[in-house]
Parts: C-alpha cells; sequence; structure tokens
C-alpha cells in the first residue's frame, strides 16, 4: 500500500510541477509586452512583424516551422537564432524556446512561450489590424 501512496504523491507533485510551468511561463510572457525593442534592431523590421525567437537544438522551434510558412502569408516572420543574438534575447527577457513576439512599430504587443496554433497567431492579428 505505501508503494501506490508514494506513487501517487509523485504523480501529483509532478502535475503541480507542470501547472507551475506552464503558468510561469505565461506570466513571463505578459511581462514582456509593452517592451520597446532595442532601437537598432526595431528600424530593420517592417512595421508589424512577428519574430520567432528560437534555438537551433529545440525540438518544439523545428516542429513549428510549417505553422510558420503558412502564418507568413498573413505576417511577416522574422526569425532569431538567439545562440546568435543572446544579448538581445537577454534584454527582451526571453527566458526559453521557441517564444514568439507579436510587435508593432518597435513595441512588443503580444508574446507567447512554447507551441502554438496557428489560430493563437491569427487571433491576435486580426485583433491588432482592427484596432
Amino acid at each position: 500500500m505505501s508503494s501506490v501512496l508514494a506513487m501517487v504523491l509523485f504523480l501529483a507533485v509532478v502535475a503541480a510541477g507542470v501547472v507551475f510551468i506552464q503558468r510561469f511561463k505565461h506570466v513571463r510572457a505578459r511581462a514582456m509586452e509593452g517592451k520597446s525593442l532595442p532601437p537598432a534592431f526595431a528600424r530593420r523590421l517592417p512595421p508589424r512583424a512577428l519574430l520567432f525567437l528560437y534555438s537551433p537544438t529545440c525540438a518544439v522551434c523545428t516542429a513549428q516551422r510549417p505553422l510558420l510558412r503558412r502564418i507568413r502569408e498573413h505576417i511577416p516572420v522574422v526569425e532569431v537564432d538567439i545562440t546568435r543574438r543572446a544579448r538581445l534575447a537577454r534584454e527582451l527577457g526571453v527566458f526559453a524556446t521557441p517564444t514568439y513576439l507579436y510587435v508593432e512599430r518597435g513595441r512588443i504587443r503580444h508574446a507567447w512561450v512554447g507551441a502554438q496554433s496557428e489560430k493563437a497567431f491569427l487571433q491576435v492579428v486580426k485583433q491588432r489590424e482592427a484596432a
């Protein structure tokens, strides 16, 4: 009986950890919103764009590439390898990959961390276009 209880306790701790991590990612992503991009970087971007901050070793990043090809039909996508642009990633507060930043005129309007759906991106793009 004690091994069953230990297993239940272990699974409860793992589940709580997963919930905590998801909440932490959400809170950190919201904290990026409203920040300005470094001016030298922002000048090279189109007025509206989706930044895709990735790491070459990130499996989720690789899996998201087909989705990004479809998103490009609606908004420019700018890919940023954080292993080559570590300073920029630190300045923006990027702590995990993939991170996506919807930017308008050099300001972060929406941020996501982790795998996302096409619907999530397009919903924000359409909302911002209507604003």
